[in-house]
């Protein structure tokens, strides 16, 4: 089943655009994680125009499985990116369970994009037969913490040591999850 792309306002009244992510998205993918590289969300050199290949075959082959990609532009930047995975490069990683990945730039948080695509990866999952949606993020991210557990009924549901490291330390990363409602909606 495929997502419909749609304009969406935010509360400041910025109108953005949420649709599938593309190949042709490939430059544009690139300076999106560069500017995430350049605001300490990753802890590594910004991505190569290879490595953002890599990431766009992987969601393909995902939606192949019945994953989801989405970004989120305004004038024809991407702002934010959104994916629901069941597979890697494919091979389905555990039936009616999908992962999901949510990243906005920080000038574009806090107005409702984040939840306008957790409720897009919520409905895609549930009309196709998902039951389980888990993600993981830093265990002392409060913001992320509560956006999904306050706001958006997940729970905790384990604490993985050391899972990755940023800026030179090692960080434990919490995993929520939801039971999705069966039957759709």
């Amino acid at each position: 089943m495929s997502y419909k792309e749609r304009r969406f306002k935010t509360s400041t009244d910025k109108v953005v655009i949420i649709r599938h992510l593309r190949w042709t998205d490939l430059n544009a993918l690139t300076k999106f994680h560069g500017e995430l590289y350049d605001c300490n969300y990753f802890d590594s050199p910004s991505n190569t125009t290879l490595e953002v290949r890599y990431i766009l075959r992987n969601l393909e082959a995902s939606e192949l499985a019945g994953g989801l990609s989405l970004v989120v532009e305004h004038n024809k930047e991407i702002i934010a990116e959104a994916t629901l995975e069941t597979s890697v490069f494919g091979i389905p990683l555990q039936k009616h369970i999908g992962k999901i990945g949510i990243v906005v730039l920080p000038e574009w948080r806090r107005l409702g994009i984040g939840t306008e695509l957790l409720t897009a990866l919520e409905h895609f999952a549930i009309r196709n037969g998902i039951l389980s949606l888990w993600t993981h993020f830093e265990r002392d991210c409060e913001i992320e913490e509560n956006f999904y557990c306050e706001k958006h009924d997940y729970t905790k549901t384990g604490l993985v040591k050391k899972a990755l490291t940023r800026q030179g330390k090692h960080k434990d990363h919490l995993i929520v999850q939801k039971e999705l409602p069966r039957g759709g909606i």
